[in-house]
């Protein structure tokens, strides 16, 4: 089963349901465009100051989403940088969630064009 979901912080309630209703079905769920996570290019600068880095593990959503891809049954599609990203066209501030992805569960990462 695929979907998109707009808004990433509330795959902190979707997890518990997720694991409790769809996981024992078996049922595999994907998610796509990066589970719309984003880059540092689009997120608010947490230290304040300019040259500050980053931390997308911090956005809301991530942990829930890394979890999720641990369990076997959820899947991220590497898809649409561009939505997810101002730094186009190499889009660098993606490889942090790339490689999050890939330590989580390289099996559970799908990449996709999105054309």
């Amino acid at each position: 089963m695929a979907f998109t979901h707009v808004r990433p912080e509330l795959w902190t309630e979707l997890k518990p349901f997720i694991e409790a209703e769809m996981v024992p079905t078996g049922i595999r769920l994907v998610t796509d465009h990066f589970a719309l996570l984003k880059g540092s290019s689009m997120l608010p600068c947490q230290g304040g100051g300019d040259g500050q880095e980053v931390d997308v593990s911090l956005q809301p959503g991530f942990q829930e989403i890394i979890e999720l891809m641990r369990t076997g049954y959820f899947y991220v599609k590497i898809s649409a940088p561009y939505r997810v990203s101002t730094q186009a066209p190499r889009y660098e501030d993606l490889r942090p969630l790339v490689r999050a992805f890939f330590d989580a569960n390289p099996r559970q990462v799908v990449w996709g064009s999105d054309w």
